[in-house]
């Protein structure tokens, strides 16, 4: 995790500086003592924008692997402008992950018996916060906000320890910023983290029939007998977004 942890990190750091400049004393400074033909702030005229990402899903999927992990994202989003600060809207991801086949009665050495790749679906509703309001600074208009709602795992048949990742709640807090390249077309980066909970079949709790352990020394694929676990996963998306005109 630490691997992808770290350039993420950069990213971080850098929106972060890129907000601090622009959310700062610039602001006021920009809007007043500027003349508006050469200020850098410019006002973002539309309220509505719908975007088209794409990005990496990453992460090592718990524990043992079994969640999805390690692959592509894409779909849309649609965004409304609340006021000038907040932006609220939706969407729909898509993405095709990586996880392990974990055999439970093999010896340790032998559980996992493969990877299977497997389709997840995010469906979410997001809260953003604009860092300098509607308007944008030298062309960026950067944000930090979270997305909420469930996603949707397909089943893997050939999975040899019936593990389901099924249906889940999940919670992503995201940072980014958009960069607009005209009034009417901008790019956006965000990196997220996607929090979900990880629920492990019972048999990954008993000792493998192959190789038993004992209690001191146990050889159970979850061997500290805790069935849940909370895990993060980053994901990075960028995506071309453009004003859009609803039909109602």
């Amino acid at each position: 995790m630490s691997k992808v942890l770290r350039p993420l990190s950069r990213a971080v750091i850098l929106l972060f500086t890129l907000m601090s400049v622009a959310g700062g004393p610039a602001t006021l400074q920009g809007q007043v003592g500027h003349d508006p033909a050469k200020s850098p702030f410019r006002d973002i005229r539309s309220s509505t924008f719908l975007t088209v990402v794409g990005g990496y899903f990453f992460g090592d999927g718990g524990r043992v692997g079994v969640a999805p992990h390690d692959g592509p994202v894409g779909g849309i989003r649609l965004t409304f402008l609340a006021n000038r600060s907040l932006q609220v809207g939706g969407g729909v991801l898509y993405g095709s992950q990586t996880r392990n086949l974990i055999d439970p009665n093999k010896t340790p050495a032998e559980q996992v018996t493969g990877t299977a790749t497997h389709g997840t679906y995010w469906i979410e509703g997001t809260l953003q916060f604009n860092f300098t309001a509607n308007k944008t600074w030298h062309g960026l208009a950067p944000f930090a906000g979270s997305g909420l709602g469930v996603s949707i795992t397909q089943a893997v048949p050939s999975d040899p320890g019936n593990f389901r990742m099924g249906t889940k709640f999940f919670i992503a807090p995201m940072i980014g910023t958009r960069y607009f390249l005209t009034e009417n077309l901008h790019l956006q980066l965000d990196a997220r983290f996607n929090f979900w909970q990880i629920s492990y079949p019972a048999t990954y709790l008993q000792e493998p029939f192959e190789d038993p352990g004992t209690p001191l020394d146990p050889n159970a694929v979850i061997p500290d007998g805790r069935p849940k676990e909370w895990s993060v996963t980053p994901m990075v998306n960028l995506g071309l977004g453009f004003p859009f005109r609803l039909p109602f």
